[in-house]
């Protein structure tokens, strides 16, 4: 059955973050960000991703995630010259933070028809050890989105980079390539001390900021 549809701007605007920014959002995060953060917006946004959904332009799944956690800030921000960050203060508020357990989580992320469509990424869904931290790195690209949506063409999104590094090279979980130059955006889940020193290691070698989250 031939299933006929017309996309709206918000519709494009959703695939472009799902197919070029992030591998996955959830129904909350795309409901308060295309329609409002209340009981109708969620089920106005639903009713609009089973539209997508049968035109094959998504596919729902469930996440085994982490309620999100709040973004307001970075944990730090570095650019090259500055002193080290404190990794040790880092690390244990880094750890401290998660205060509930993971909870099942309707999510969406674009088809491999839609991320050839819109010359990105599709139909990969995140295993289930990446599903808190793919969340919160689109939380961080709405934050973003909301803030700076002069940046969201520069937002370049892992997939995208690893396209473009070589087998083992360190990704980062985006990039911000701003006119300006390269600007790395980081989600520490619980990165312990070493693994903040060995990432931070790294952008001073490419001589890029960063921000940790």
């Amino acid at each position: 059955m031939m299933i006929r549809y017309s996309l709206t701007n918000r519709d494009v605007a959703l695939l472009e973050a799902l197919t070029l920014r992030v591998r996955c959002l959830s129904r909350a995060q795309i409901a308060r960000t295309w329609w409002e953060d209340s009981a109708a917006g969620q089920a106005n946004a639903n009713a609009r991703l089973k539209v997508l959904a049968r035109a094959g332009l998504i596919t729902p799944f469930l996440a085994l995630a982490h309620p999100e956690i709040p973004l307001h800030a970075p944990l730090y921000v570095w650019q090259p010259g500055q002193a080290n960050p404190d990794f040790g203060a880092a690390a244990y508020r880094l750890q401290v933070r998660w205060q509930h357990a993971a909870v099942a989580t309707p999510c969406v992320l674009a088809t491999r028809a839609a991320g050839h469509r819109w010359g990105g990424h599709g139909g990969r869904f995140p295993r289930q050890s990446e599903q808190t931290h793919d969340l919160h790195v689109s939380a961080l690209f709405l934050h973003y989105r909301e803030k700076h949506p002069e940046w969201v063409p520069y937002w370049v999104s892992e997939e995208r980079l690893r396209e473009e590094k070589a087998a083992g090279e360190k990704l980062p979980d985006a990039l911000l390539r701003l006119p300006t130059g390269d600007y790395i955006i980081e989600w520490g889940g619980i990165y312990s001390k070493p693994k903040l020193q060995a990432f931070h290691a790294h952008c001073v070698e490419q001589q890029c900021g960063y921000e940790m989250w």
